[in-house]
């Protein structure tokens, strides 16, 4: 009686048995996993491309049709659309900053001295394109009310098309919800990626010695202030909510113009522009004040981080 040789075959119900249930165990983790991956909301990135490229390609056409109907509402909140989109841009700009892999170059350098320099960058980048565009709404919004007011008071009104302002608001609408939806799955993610950052040292597990502390504590800061931009990003969300109120605004003075007999088409769509201007000047209060918050981090950073990479990395001199 021979016994079997180590690596022939044979069957044994035993091994199929536990192949059957590793296979099981297998599909089962491959289907949680392919559940997880399919309920992952979209990244920052993601999101702020979807809002652009359909500001972009409405404020485009919206402009146009603007021209056609003779609507200072409709140019007035292309205008606005025009800024929103901008500022989609830019915060695009930035967030592929903050993920963007480290150059050669940068690698050479301490850690501290390489996140100051994404940091200060990235705070620019909030600070200068934002400023202009604020600007620049605000002088488009000075205008529009004058203009505006300057229709009021006219003895002879213009001809606007109340049904091309009636057709464009609507689809603003949902223009909007579709954007709305985006972030309202996007927001709660940013949420959970802090909670769960990976260097995050927790509380029940502590880090081995003081100077695996101390990078974990600095690895956690700069993650906080990197992960500011998703709140800044959130700010896009604050721009789709005013955008649905100048759509309501044109909305609601378009279905008066085309109902009510006694409301000129004209004077219903001046109103509507005053209306649109007044809700973007509101719309620019959050920025400005986002903007004098920005400058003072940039005040901090710049004054604070240099002390402390010379203190941390010995006195050694970068260029910052």
């Amino acid at each position: 009686m021979s016994l079997p040789q180590y690596g022939s075959t044979h069957d044994d119900p035993y091994d199929d048995e536990e192949l059957a249930r590793k296979g099981k165990d297998q599909g089962t983790t491959a289907t949680e996993t392919s559940d997880s991956d399919s309920d992952t909301p979209p990244s920052n990135e993601y999101v702020l491309n979807v809002a652009f490229a359909s500001f972009v390609g409405f404020t485009c056409v919206q402009a146009a049709f603007a021209l056609i109907a003779n609507s200072q509402s409709m140019l007035t909140d292309s205008a606005a659309m025009g800024v929103d989109a901008l500022t989609y841009l830019f915060s695009m700009w930035a967030e592929r900053i903050k993920n963007r892999s480290p150059t050669a170059e940068e690698l050479q350098l301490p850690l501290a001295v390489r996140e100051h320099r994404i940091e200060m960058k990235r705070l620019y980048l909030e600070l200068i394109p934002p400023l202009i565009s604020v600007s620049t709404m605000s002088l488009v919004t000075v205008l529009a009310v004058i203009m505006a007011w300057e229709t009021l008071q006219a003895d002879a009104q213009p001809i606007v098309n109340a049904g091309l302002m009636l057709c464009f608001s609507v689809m603003n609408l949902l223009l909007d919800l579709v954007n709305v939806i985006c972030f309202a799955r996007h927001c709660p993610y940013d949420a959970h990626e802090q909670s769960s950052h990976p260097n995050h040292c927790p509380e029940q597990y502590p880090c081995p010695d003081e100077q695996q502390e101390l990078l974990n504590q600095q690895e956690q800061s700069t993650f906080n202030k990197n992960s500011t931009i998703s709140s800044v990003h959130c700010s896009p969300a604050q721009h789709i909510c005013i955008d649905t109120l100048r759509s309501i605004a044109v909305l609601v003075a378009a279905a008066i113009a085309y109902s009510v007999d006694t409301v000129s088409p004209a004077v219903a769509d001046s109103c509507a522009a005053i209306v649109v201007s007044i809700t973007t000047m509101i719309s620019l209060i959050p920025l400005i004040r986002g903007l004098f918050e920005t400058a003072q981090q940039i005040v901090i950073e710049a004054k604070n981080k240099p002390a402390f990479i010379l203190e941390t990395q010995g006195g050694t001199q970068y260029h910052l």
